[in-house]
């Protein structure tokens, strides 16, 4: 999205984990540009960390169903998706 920003400061390989505000500064709004950045890359690499590369295709939602095989039992049956 276009506009009017001052200027990024953002460098991944920094490994910053957060913008702290000085008191008596101007705030500039590449601070909290950074600090957005910076929020946006934890949470990806918190997701891929997480879900990794394994994902579902919306083409197949239901391909690793997991289904309870019936109220209060503890067991589940797993089956292929089908559309």
């Amino acid at each position: 999205m276009g506009g009017d920003y001052t200027r990024f400061t953002f460098k991944a390989a920094k490994n910053y984990s957060g913008v702290l505000k000085q008191q008596g500064r101007v705030a500039l709004d590449s601070d909290w540009n950074e600090l957005s950045d910076i929020a946006v890359r934890k949470w990806r690499s918190e997701t891929f960390d997480i879900i990794g590369q394994c994902v579902v295709p919306n083409t197949t939602p239901d391909a690793f169903a997991v289904t309870p095989t019936g109220l209060g039992d503890f067991r589940y049956r797993y089956r292929p998706g089908v559309r």
